[in-house]
């Protein structure tokens, strides 16, 4: 059980990151797509949970942390380790916030893999 949802806590972070990034991109092509990504899954954590300024920052420094460690990692690191590296984010995540806002994330990560669940469907229904 810890293991499916460690997974899906990473699948889940792993893709917000992606979506996060296409947005960023469409909406200003000549911004650092990395930077503005971060800033922006940052900010959104910030509105979704009502983090105080302290929780803000702390959720920055542990997204910078991440960045580095996948960056070490690289592109060809396993699964095991890419997981790994989620679980150790997603411990460090829940150790920042309170169990209201650990709730309404898990809330919300429910949510969107039930949307990214939809959207695979919708993909594979289509005529190709």
């Amino acid at each position: 059980m810890k293991r499916i949802l460690v997974v899906a806590l990473a699948t889940f972070t792993i893709s917000s990151l992606t979506a996060l990034h296409s947005q960023a991109e469409e909406a200003s092509p000549s911004a650092p797509p990395v930077k503005k990504e971060r800033v922006d899954r940052v900010e959104q954590m910030r509105k979704q949970l009502s983090l105080t300024d302290e929780q803000t920052a702390r959720v920055k420094e542990l997204d910078k942390w991440r960045l580095e460690e996948r960056k070490k990692l690289g592109k060809e690191a396993g699964r095991e380790r890419q997981q790994a590296l989620g679980k150790q984010y997603n411990e460090k995540l829940n150790a920042i916030l309170t169990p209201e806002q650990q709730k309404e994330l898990e809330k919300g990560r429910k949510e969107w893999g039930q949307k990214m669940k939809e959207s695979r469907e919708k993909k594979k229904q289509a005529p190709q």
